[in-house]
Order: C-alpha cells, then structure tokens, then sequence
C-alpha cells in the first residue's frame, strides 16, 4: 500500500521572531516624555502643538514637553515656567517653540535650553540653565541671531516689515525708516551685550538697546539716554515677574537680577 506524505507549512524563524517583537511593543505601555516647563498664567486663547501634529488648548497648569509649539493668539498672553526655574512672558499673537532642554540639579554639565522665536515677542527671566556650569548651555534662537544669557534679563521682539509698524512709529523718522524691513529688536536694561553675526562682534551697554535686519549686516545701536528717542521694546512687551498679572503690557520688570548677556 503506498501512502501519500502529508506537508507542513513551517514559519521561518526570522518570522517567529519578529512576531514576538511587535507582540511586545504592542502590550508595552506607553512612556510619556517629561514635562519641561508648566503654563502659570494665561489670558484669551492659547494653544500647544505637539511634534506630532496634535493641538490642543492649554490654560493654566498645562505642561509642555520638549519639541512643542506655544502659541498665544491676538489678544491673548503666556506665562511659562521651567523646571531649571527660567520664566518666559509671550506677548500677544507671538509662538516659540522648546526646541532642546534637560536640567538635573545634580549635572550642571548637561543643563542645555534652546528655543525659537518663530514669531511675536517675550520677556525672559534665567533660572538655574545659563548661570552655572556650563555657561553656553542657554539659547534663545531667532531668524537673524540668537541669544545665550548668564543670569539675566532680557527683551526680544521679531516682526515681519508690516508687524513692525506699531513698534516703529514710537521712533523719530532718523530711526525707523531704518528699520522698515524687519527683523530682530533686542535689549539690555542693566550690564552688557555682545551682538555677533558675519559683520562682526558688537558690544551694547545699558541702556542701549538694537535692531538686527539680517545676519550679514551690522546691527543699529541705539543708546536710551534721551526718552525721546524712545525705547520700544518696554511699550510691547508683557510683565515678567511672578507675581504680577501678564494681562498687562507696560514696561516693568519684576525681578532685579541682571548679568552677562551674549546675543550671537
């Protein structure tokens, strides 16, 4: 009697393998990333973008992760909060984007902070990242130029030439027809700054504050001596102290801290 043998389908064991992998990750649970600053005081419409897409309204205690967007719309303000203790102020319709960030108080070596100004502008008061260990370890990015701090204050403001023109118009002529074009407004209130882009290095002391048009040309310098030559980074930019309301838009400031400040 002759007998038929019977097959068998076998399953590779590059398949078996990678089988039991995506079973894993599929019954992994999720880790979430960590939180990097927190949202503690808002006005009017705020929004956060994840990396992902996602968007999402925020208001007061709402956390921000490394690679997210924060947007506050027309009418509307944000105060922010990091772990290392740095608060930023976003006046309206302005967005940045936390674009690096790590703080252990243990591992001053690694402290880096880096955002972007997309749009609009703020105040910023340094926490723990900037004024020890490494003193690069601090950014704030813009289209023309960035600024590292060391324990300080400081005020920036990026328009486009038809933002500009509210901001402009507090200038004598002399000055804003020079400025037409747009580009990078930025202070010092108290201590120095060095300006550095391909034209070169330039120092600003207080109460001198600058324009930036590109990153090849060298920057207007403007020193405040004379109200009347007006200063319009104090007219447009919110309150940064803790305790203070950011519904406002005036010129104080409420922290009395001020140091080094690099802007390259």
């Amino acid at each position: 009697m002759k007998t038929s043998a019977q097959s068998f389908a076998i399953t590779p064991l590059w398949a078996i393998l990678l089988m039991f992998g995506l079973l894993i990750v599929m019954t992994s649970p999720t880790v979430a990333a960590e939180p990097v600053a927190q949202i503690t005081n808002a006005t009017g419409t705020v929004h956060i973008r994840h990396p992902n897409g996602n968007l999402r309204l925020a208001s007061v205690g709402s956390e921000l992760e490394q690679g997210e967007i924060l947007s506050a719309e027309k009418d509307s303000s944000v105060r922010i909060r990091f772990t290392d203790g740095t608060e930023l102020v976003l006046k309206p319709g302005s967005r940045i984007r936390i674009d690096e960030y790590h703080f252990q108080a243990e591992a001053p070596e690694n402290d880096n902070l880096a955002f972007s100004l997309v749009r609009g502008g703020l105040r910023a008061v340094t926490g723990s990242i900037g004024s020890r260990g490494n003193q690069d370890a601090f950014r704030a990015r813009s289209a023309v130029g960035s600024i590292g701090i060391r324990g300080t204050q400081f005020g920036m403001v990026f328009c486009e030439p038809e933002e500009c023109d509210d901001m402009l118009s507090n200038l004598p002529p002399v000055l804003s027809e020079q400025m037409i074009k747009g580009g990078l407004f930025f202070e010092v209130t108290l201590g120095s700054i060095a300006f550095i882009n391909d034209a070169g290095e330039f120092i600003l002391i207080a109460p001198e504050w600058g324009y930036a048009e590109s990153m090849d040309k060298p920057p207007i310098i403007v020193r405040d001596d004379d109200d009347d030559e007006g200063f319009p980074l104090r007219l447009f930019l919110p309150l940064i102290a803790s305790d203070e309301s950011v519904g406002g838009f005036s010129a104080g400031l409420g922290v009395d801290m001020f140091a080094q400040c690099l802007v390259q």
